[in-house]
């Protein structure tokens, strides 16, 4: 609904935003974490912003939902918005699938909170907001990633070596600092296969023409495109190499796979990795060890590596869908939920 209603704003507001955390990410990390100090930007939040989406106003009247269930702050605030000045009146429930808490993503039109881990409820308590309009519900990921399936078995349909080490690398949609994760895996003398999801085909042209005359390891690297259901190379994986985004992450989680976490987007992703090492449930290079040399001590390291994917399963291995279904309540026919 946004994305379609957004168009060319929101197309021009994510090329800005990748040009300013690309050149100058301290910018960046200050308007994240002081944006509620700078003048004017409240009024922006939660006036400017959201008067932008005419259209997702018009058809979430038409609908008249009795619940909805935001995801993005953006559909937070025009939500809020709507219910102040009472063009809508539903239940607001706001999923912030991220791991870590942002005063940006609140309102206090919002009747309820879903999020992904424990501390997110502490930290929203923080901010004055009672426990009780917070439920810990986990990130929802597809069945696939949470069904068994051996690493051998998804290498068989993979067509993955089985008699070597299966490394997963991963920059998200955009492909953040994925350059630098597939350098540092063509430098390993540990013969593995590496497997590099891409996000496009462009990405995976230029990350093809970096690695000519480059690959100086033992390493096999895999690069693909777009995959749409990468869920069996999580499952092929003895290591997860990643950002630490939220929906990535959480996959790998869900397969039970230990994460390394590296070259965060500046702002919310470095927020989500300060969280994640300090409960031990994603891996972290050691001071002054490169990433290549990191890759290598964690591949001869499976205890550490188990310990990690325990810790994240203590976070993780809750009943996602029962959970949020339980708190957006029943709506009936005539008053729909509605997911912006």
């Amino acid at each position: 609904m946004l994305q379609e209603d957004g168009g060319a704003s929101i197309a021009a507001a994510t090329a800005l935003y990748t040009t300013v955390i690309e050149r100058l990410p301290g910018v960046w990390r200050f308007l994240y974490s002081s944006w509620n100090r700078l003048p004017g930007m409240e009024w922006f939040r939660t006036s400017w912003m959201p008067r932008r989406f005419r259209e997702t106003e018009r058809r979430l009247r038409r609908l008249d939902p009795a619940t909805v269930l935001t995801t993005h702050p953006l559909a937070t605030a025009i939500a809020a918005r709507m219910k102040s000045r009472a063009s809508l009146s539903p239940r607001l429930v706001a999923a912030l699938w991220d791991w870590h808490v942002q005063p940006f993503w609140c309102s206090p039109q919002v009747d309820h909170y879903l999020v992904s881990a424990p501390w997110q409820r502490e930290g929203l308590a923080g901010m004055g907001i009672d426990p009780s309009r917070v439920t810990v519900s986990g990130l929802l990921v597809g069945p696939e990633f949470r069904a068994p399936l051996a690493a051998a078995e998804a290498r068989a349909r993979l067509k993955l070596p089985p008699d070597r080490p299966v490394v997963l690398v991963l920059g998200g949609g955009r492909g953040w600092g994925l350059e630098r994760l597939v350098r540092a895996v063509a430098r390993l003398q540990t013969p593995v296969c590496a497997v590099v999801l891409c996000a496009s085909a462009e990405r995976r042209a230029r990350v093809e023409r970096m690695l000519e005359g480059n690959r100086i390891g033992a390493a096999a690297i895999r690069l693909l495109a777009f995959e749409p259901n990468p869920a069996p190379y999580y499952h092929a994986a003895d290591l997860v190499v990643s950002k630490p985004s939220g929906l990535s992450l959480a996959q790998a989680f869900a397969c039970g796979k230990p994460v390394l976490a590296v070259s965060p987007e500046p702002g919310h992703e470095e927020a989500n990795l300060a969280e994640l090492a300090r409960e031990g449930a994603v891996l972290v290079p050691r001071a002054n060890e490169d990433l290549a040399g990191t890759i290598e001590r964690l591949l001869d390291d499976l205890a550490t590596r188990d310990h990690a994917a325990a810790q994240a399963r203590k976070i993780t291995a809750l009943d996602t869908e029962a959970i949020v279904l339980e708190a957006l309540g029943r709506s009936s026919a005539s008053h729909p939920a509605a997911l912006v």
